[in-house]
């Protein structure tokens, strides 16, 4: 695999968009997998989230799951 998909998001959330794909290179920076963050991600609400607050669910969510 080349790259994690884009999660779909609507034209007018460009803000949203820039920060679930840095979120998305940072997980994966820590080694998770495609599969494992566009699952954590497509479970979270990405509007008016800035990426610190994103990155911690993410990882809220992906810790529980390897628990």
């Amino acid at each position: 695999r080349l790259s994690t998909p884009v999660i779909d998001l609507d034209a007018g959330a460009g803000r949203s968009a820039s920060v679930v794909v840095e979120v998305r290179e940072a997980l994966a920076g820590l080694g998770y997998a495609p599969d494992e963050i566009r699952d954590a991600l497509s479970g979270l609400a990405t509007d008016g989230v800035d990426a610190p607050t994103l990155l911690r669910q993410a990882l809220g969510l992906l810790g529980a799951r390897r628990a």
